[in-house]
């Protein structure tokens, strides 16, 4: 019973990771080249048979990898495909002054919206000037001050 449990236990554990946040990433699809597949689970671990040689690994958000598992070793680094995004050049031409007036004008508020913006109504009626006339502090000393009476009755 024992000699048959042996081929069992020879397994290679490795653990999927971003490569940039250094995170374990779950649901990472493994191939490896014995063409058994696997999971990693939530913490990114995932386990493939002794006799595998190499492995890819696949995942929505990451590039594929493949990877020699001789050379690998327990952690295996996926890059994420955000990181991948090519750079956008913006190519524009400066417009003349008449039409940047014009930008202007439109982005001015009219005196009634000017006059609502003020106002503020969604803020509400502020009761802190209230409330501080009614529970004014007491006169409070310097930090020098506090020190020199702390000292003098010690």
């Amino acid at each position: 019973m024992l000699l048959l449990s042996l081929p069992a236990l020879a397994q290679k554990r490795f653990v999927a990771a971003d490569m940039e946040t250094r995170k374990p990433i779950g649901g990472v699809n493994v191939t490896t080249s014995t063409l058994s597949k696997t999971v990693s689970d939530s913490l990114g671990r995932f386990a493939v048979a002794d006799s595998c040689l190499t492995m890819v690994l696949t995942h929505v958000g990451y590039e594929s990898t493949l990877v020699n598992t001789t050379e690998a070793g327990d952690t295996i680094y996926l890059l994420s495909k955000l990181m991948l995004l090519p750079d956008v050049p913006v190519f524009g031409k400066l417009k003349p002054e008449e039409s940047l007036e014009q930008l202007n004008k439109g982005l001015r508020l009219s005196k009634q919206e000017a006059q609502l913006a003020a106002a503020k109504p969604s803020s509400g009626f502020n009761i802190l000037p209230l409330l501080s006339k009614l529970f004014k502090k007491k006169n409070k000393l310097s930090r020098k001050e506090r020190l020199k009476k702390v000292l003098e009755e010690y």
